[in-house]
């Protein structure tokens, strides 16, 4: 495993439109146009190098997004970063729609610190084969020092139970 550096973002960005092309949630930000799913991923990417992780495995055909929500402090770069969001990827037109959604998963994050899991996923070529589980897997060994909850935000019925976590 290792952490993922800006000469890595076209990889991850792959990674996870892959992988997130039929994603619900996914889908609603982009309003079902398939084509801004890598917008949305450079976007993520872009956030978390500011306030979180980027992890990939190895052969860099998984990747990991991990945010430490509580740290989020307002800057200009990651001001500049939800605008370039809402006018490329979710239109002025929805901007209530996606706010009002994060507004409610905010809403029943704790107050205190942890990890917000925010992204997981493989190249479509390598799904299945515990690529994904085991990224997480040594993701957690490491983090586990830091001694902080990790929340996984997911509306895939799958990852409600994760098998094969430590």
């Amino acid at each position: 495993m290792k952490r993922a550096t800006p000469e890595d973002k076209a990889t991850v960005i792959n990674i996870l439109s892959e992988s997130f092309e039929q994603n619900k949630t996914v889908l609603s930000v982009v309003n079902h146009r398939i084509e801004l799913i890598p917008k949305l991923m450079a976007y993520s990417f872009d956030k978390a190098m500011i306030l979180g992780e980027v992890w990939l495995n190895d052969d860099s055909t998984a990747v990991l997004i991990a945010l430490c929500p509580i740290k989020a402090k307002l800057s200009v770069n990651s001001l500049l970063l939800d605008i370039r969001l809402l006018l490329s990827v979710i239109g002025i037109s929805r901007v209530l729609e996606v706010l009002n959604r994060e507004n409610e998963i905010k809403r029943r994050q704790p107050r205190t610190e942890f990890i917000h899991l925010w992204y997981i996923g493989e190249k479509k070529a390598h799904q299945g084969l515990g690529l994904g589980s085991q990224l997480l897997n040594n993701f957690l060994k490491l983090e586990k020092i830091k001694n902080l909850p990790i929340y996984l935000e997911t509306s895939t019925l799958e990852n409600y139970t994760l098998p094969n976590i430590l």
